[in-house]
């Protein structure tokens, strides 16, 4: 084997992309570990090899790989101390320690405290090391706890690392299976914020299997300014964990979306959107890419057409703290009829166009539709009418026909949110011999106006590119639709 090979494949096995869903099968070696750079910072996540969570919530998969029996203290001990010596070239560099064990790492009937105490002390020998991560549910934080472990560790800050997942009720109960209500939620960061520790967040990005990409992207927005709002009361330091949803291996929220027939995996573009704009509002956030090593295939990030190598590498990118602009190669897609009823947010009916507004047509750090996206979509319309009511009269290969426009004037009363529902409709208000008046009105789902456009065209002769009058098939349309002006 070359060299290079060897060190190919030693990059795989142990790098970024090393394997993470098989379970431990040796009580003193760990579940997972990795040095990694996270945020700019060099960070050590150990998830350890212990008895299951006993929460087992319907989306998640992770318990099925964990053990059904104790494991003892001193097995634990051995697993960290274990990844010391695997990494003993790295110990003087690492920024952070991340403890996790695919549960709550503070239910001491898993890991009791003696085996935290333990673990902390040694990190104090880290010196480099400034932050302690703990993942676990709000439940179990106990401000007497945190303070044993910050004493045992007095130069590592601790960081609680938890599940938040999302702020509607519904989802979190019967979707989830979350088993913590809201209230419950909050009394957790009352004590989070009694110790002085920092909290990071998990926000599911389409936590459910019925979500739209545009419901999705409300929905997270929405829970991540719950928590920022409530952090912010209590003086909490927070970061956001934003994680696209994806369908676990044989966990109960998977079966329910292999039986939901419109079921879609969030887009990673719009995971995207939504991180670079909190971050612009001042918002740590993070994008959570894996899928931990028991995803279905079909039900990941991976499996939507927006995804490529390079959206990939953005995110990447804005993970590490190097790229705070996102370009995104759906952004202002509405460029023709036919590529936006493509993307299923667009459905025609008759004189009109029902348009769902997805979080990949809205610009970055806003939550409305900008003016030359909406002049887009009139376009689209004023194609879509050109198809059904002109083109569909004449042979266009006898009588070549097209139309340019003469005049364009546009009046802007309400804003369109993303999420929104728009209908756009279009009517023929003058006729002429050579061109005719269409007036468009753009309403949201209360009937409220938004906006109107009034678009002069031209019947337009594309052989010898010179303006002409229309069959008298189209003549005759016009006829039924207006008094013909002349002239």
């Amino acid at each position: 084997m070359l060299l290079e090979e060897s060190v190919r494949l030693l990059y795989d096995e142990l790098g970024q992309r090393k394997t993470m869903g098989e379970g431990a099968q040796n009580t003193k070696k760990p579940q997972f570990f990795l040095h990694r750079t996270f945020m700019g910072e060099q960070d050590l996540l150990i998830i350890f090899n212990t008895k299951r969570c006993r929460y087992m919530c319907h989306f998640c998969g992770l318990h099925a790989k964990c053990s059904s029996t104790w494991i003892s203290s001193e097995d634990i001990i051995a697993q960290f101390e274990y990844v010391m010596y695997e990494l003993k070239h790295s110990l003087s560099v690492l920024d952070r320690v991340t403890i996790s064990n695919e549960g709550s790492v503070l239910d001491s009937e898993i890991i009791p405290l003696e085996s935290l105490l333990a673990i902390a002390k040694c990190i104090k020998e880290l010196r480099r090391v400034h932050t302690f991560v703990l993942e676990t549910r709000l439940s179990f934080v106990e401000p007497s706890i945190l303070q044993e472990i910050s004493k045992a560790s007095p130069k590592a800050k601790i960081n609680i690392l938890t599940g938040f997942e999302t702020l509607d009720s519904h989802i979190r109960d019967e979707i989830l299976g979350k088993q913590e209500t809201i209230r419950e939620f909050e009394v957790g960061l009352d004590k989070v914020a009694e110790t002085g520790a920092d909290l990071t967040a998990f926000v599911l990005f389409k936590p459910s299997q019925r979500m739209t990409d545009s419901e999705a992207f409300v929905e997270a927005n929405n829970s991540i300014n719950y928590l920022i709002d409530q952090c912010k009361k209590r003086g909490i330091n927070l970061t956001i964990r934003l994680n696209p949803m994806y369908a676990a291996k044989g966990s109960v929220w998977t079966q329910i979306a292999v039986n939901t027939s419109d079921y879609k995996p969030p887009q990673l573009s719009d995971v995207m959107k939504l991180a670079f704009q909190k971050a612009r509002e001042g918002v740590k956030m993070y994008i959570g890419l894996s899928t931990e090593g028991i995803d279905e295939s079909w039900g990941t990030y991976r499996a939507r057409d927006d995804y490529s190598a390079e959206l990939l590498k953005q995110a990447i990118l804005f993970n590490n703290g190097k790229l705070s602009l996102f370009q995104s190669a759906n952004y202002m897609e509405p460029a023709s009829f036919d590529c936006i009823i493509k993307t299923g947010y667009v459905k025609c009916n008759q004189d009109r166009l029902t348009v769902i507004i997805p979080p990949s047509w809205i610009v970055l750090g806003e939550d409305r539709l900008s003016y030359t996206s909406l002049v887009r979509l009139i376009e689209c319309c004023r194609e879509y009418h050109w198809k059904k009511d002109i083109l569909s009269k004449i042979n266009i290969e006898e009588f070549p026909l097209d139309s340019i426009c003469k005049l364009l004037s546009g009046e802007f009363t309400n804003p369109i949110l993303v999420g929104s529902t728009i209908s756009i409709s279009y009517s023929i208000t003058e006729v002429r011999r050579k061109g005719y008046t269409l007036k468009f009105e753009v309403r949201n789902s209360n009937n409220i106006l938004c906006a109107k456009f009034i678009l002069v065209s031209i019947f337009y002769n594309p052989v010898n590119q010179k303006s002409i009058i229309p069959p008298a098939s189209v003549s005759d349309y016009f006829s039924t639709q207006c008094s013909e002006d002349g002239g």
